[in-house]
């Protein structure tokens, strides 16, 4: 083997490249390759068995947790539209003319107000028509009576004639010219939309949307639905804590007041669903309807309560019962049995005392795991 030195003149730099010689070196023969390959694999194998061993004797690696004391909540968190506790959409089955518009959004109104009214000509020309025809049936009846009563006309033509007249006198009490030209609010409250204007036809809204909307706005509420898994857990009276953006940090309270008695479809996942009314408290907080916010409703409670991580609960495959494995002095496993009570999505309360403050437990336990199996684990 010797070097050569080979310049790159158009750097100017100096590269050493190995050359070899081939014609004066031996092959080694193939019974020391296969003695070499022996060897290696007896090293490699013997590392192998050292390692094992030595993994074996620090212990199985596990993660651990610690038992911990604390306050906890289970809660059911889900999102709404705030809205007022009572809501009316105002329409008209006549499709007159509007006259006048009475009101505009913001405006507070009492309950049979007048929104707007409605130009009604036709309707009076027909309660005029059908005055007429009444006063004149009245006036043929009332003389038929007075024959019928003398024995001067048939029966069948008396009743004939009564007949007319009760008609005449049903189809006027029919009319409320009142009642018709006049659009008025069902209930108290706040108008929230104004979808009409003077000049255009009742039917003639924006987006096809109702007349008007009228929110009862002093007294808030949500609407929500929860999933059928949850929905055991929710009771009436329930307290409640809502947040939105529009409250920044702040947040206001409320109560679960009414649970639906039938499920329904939810139209964004298709699963299950049970509406549930909830009553908001704003106070002086600047809440308003027509915003989506979130409501935590707070299921139970439990202070000072001994909780672990919801990850170190596993289940006895053959009893069926909760279990942790504690990692005792001296880094062996203790299998425990425990009754679960409180759970959230991150702890699980310990009942019963059986678990103190400070222990530390496996979190996601294997199921060959067993009493005095040695473990390692990083502190």
């Amino acid at each position: 083997m010797e070097n050569k030195k080979i310049v790159n003149r158009s750097e100017g730099a100096e590269v050493f490249v190995r050359t070899h010689e081939s014609r004066n070196r031996a092959k080694p023969s193939k019974k020391k390759m296969f003695i070499s390959i022996g060897l290696v694999i007896a090293v490699l194998s013997g590392l192998g068995a050292f390692l094992s061993t030595r993994d074996t004797e620090r212990g199985l690696p596990v993660n651990v947790g610690t038992v911990e004391i604390m306050d906890i909540e289970e809660t059911v968190s889900i999102r709404g539209t705030i809205e007022g506790s009572e809501s009316a959409a105002v329409s008209s089955a006549l499709n007159y003319r509007i006259t006048a518009v009475n009101v505009k959004e913001g405006d507070r109104v009492d309950n049979e107000q007048v929104l707007a009214v409605l130009d009604v000509k036709d309707v009076q020309d027909q309660y005029n028509r059908a005055a007429l025809s009444l006063r004149e049936s009245q006036r043929t009846y009332e003389s038929a009576e007075t024959l019928y009563n003398e024995g001067a006309m048939a029966r069948e033509e008396y009743l004939r004639l009564k007949a007319a007249y009760e008609n005449d006198r049903l189809t006027l009490s029919t009319f409320n010219i009142s009642d018709i030209k006049n659009i008025r609010s069902p209930i108290s409250g706040t108008v929230t939309r104004v979808n009409v204007t003077v000049g255009r036809y009742a039917s003639d809204t924006e987006r096809g949307q109702p007349m008007f909307v009228i929110e009862n706005l002093d007294e808030l509420q949500m609407r929500v639905s929860i999933g059928e898994h949850d929905i055991s857990k929710i009771n009436v009276g329930q307290a409640v804590t809502i947040t939105a953006d529009v409250l920044g940090g702040d947040s206001v309270e409320g109560v679960v007041s009414r649970i639906s008695p039938t499920g329904e479809e939810s139209m964004s996942s298709g699963e299950k669903v049970i509406p549930v009314v909830i009553d908001i408290d704003k106070g002086d907080k600047n809440l308003i309807a027509g915003v989506t916010a979130r409501a935590t409703i707070l299921i139970d409670r439990q202070e000072r309560a001994t909780v672990v991580s919801i990850d170190a609960i596993a289940r006895d495959p053959e009893t069926g019962q909760d279990m942790v494995f504690v990692v005792d002095e001296g880094d062996l496993l203790r299998k425990v049995a425990v009754e679960v009570g409180l759970e959230t999505n991150i702890y699980a309360e310990i009942l019963g005392g059986v678990l103190k403050a400070g222990e530390k437990v496996v979190l996601a336990p294997a199921l060959d795991m067993e009493d005095g199996m040695a473990v390692t684990y990083e502190p």
